[in-house]
């Protein structure tokens, strides 16, 4: 008979493998002493998330394909939240979300009219006038998408329902509009920017594509040098700054942060089609919850206050989210 043992302490992770009760045939202990050395003591957070890396790699190997799809999640939880939060411009997100029963009735309960209903949510409390807590400790844990498929099906729905929020919300971030503070405004357009960035990238590319019979049949010659620094000077700054805000909020190694970089660039593709259905597609969008209609006057009706409508169930698919609260109060 084999027999899985784990053991843990305040700042160590054991697992081993015995046979029969008498023979080990494998065991391996996780110490966190070098992370912890630093502060000159144990501390708890650090402790925690440590204990959970370590018990996924010894009793349950992820492979890269998760791993690097976690550190990318990361940067979000991490990174963009904690900044948003600064703010009080988070992103709702379904999983581990709390949300007054009272605020939820007064502006219309959950929407129909998108296929990313948690985000939406949130914004609308936002333009009533609640306020939003985002904290970073983990309270639970939710599932990583199976198959690199099922990460971009994941992807393409943020990126499409982020598309049906703009259609329908654009109002609230023009400057004569009091819905929302300045700062609120500031990080949802500039969070909206990632998604077009990337449809725009995948649209150099396709250019640069076609540009190049011009450049091997035509003749036609560009200046080389004034064209490509500002590009490799953009992609450089870029890269240093996603290495230095992983080291420092994430605190990751640098496999795992070019792992993170690899696997959001590999999703371009399938943002930038998202983006343009979302734009300026009227067909109705496969959801977690089936066939939504995203017409003009389902959009513009959505925008009317709404009887309260039962509670949609949250997808469980999201991954490595802190616990949120949001409608806390009336701003």
């Amino acid at each position: 008979m084999l027999t899985l043992c784990i053991e843990s302490s305040c700042d160590e992770t054991a697992a081993a493998v015995i046979r029969d009760g008498r023979s080990v045939l494998s065991n391996i202990v996780a110490s966190q002493v070098d992370v912890h050395a630093r502060y000159g003591g144990v501390v708890p957070e650090l402790a925690s998330r440590k204990h959970v890396e370590v018990d996924g790699v010894s009793v349950e190997p992820r492979s890269v394909l998760k791993a690097v799809m976690n550190s990318e999640y990361a940067g979000f939880f991490d990174i963009g939240m904690i900044q948003r939060n600064e703010d009080d411009a988070i992103v709702q997100h379904g999983t581990l979300c709390l949300v007054r029963r009272s605020a939820l009735e007064r502006v219309g309960g959950w929407s129909s009219d998108t296929i990313v209903e948690d985000t939406e949510l949130g914004l609308r409390l936002f333009e009533s006038g609640y306020q939003a807590l985002y904290t970073n400790r983990r309270y639970g844990w939710g599932l990583l998408p199976d198959s690199f498929t099922a990460f971009k099906t994941q992807r393409e729905r943020w990126a499409y329902g982020a598309m049906q929020i703009i259609r329908k919300h654009w109002r609230h971030m023009m400057p004569g509009s009091r819905t929302l503070t300045p700062e609120q405004k500031h990080h949802f357009v500039t969070g909206w920017m990632y998604w077009l960035s990337d449809a725009l990238g995948a649209a150099a590319s396709i250019l640069n594509l076609l540009w190049v019979p011009a450049i091997l049949f035509v003749g036609v010659l560009i200046p080389t040098v004034p064209l490509s620094v500002p590009i490799i000077t953009a992609f450089v700054v870029n890269l240093l700054h996603c290495v230095l805000l992983y080291r420092s909020r994430v605190r990751v190694t640098l496999p795992r942060i070019f792992g993170a970089a690899l696997a959001a660039m590999s999703l371009q593709l399938t943002i930038a089609g998202a983006v343009l259905n979302g734009l300026i597609s009227q067909r109705p969008v496969a959801s977690a919850w089936g066939i939504i209609d995203t017409s003009e006057e389902d959009l513009a009706d959505a925008s009317q206050p709404k009887p309260q409508q039962k509670p949609h169930c949250m997808q469980a698919g999201r991954p490595l989210c802190g616990c949120e609260r949001i409608a806390t109060g009336a701003g």
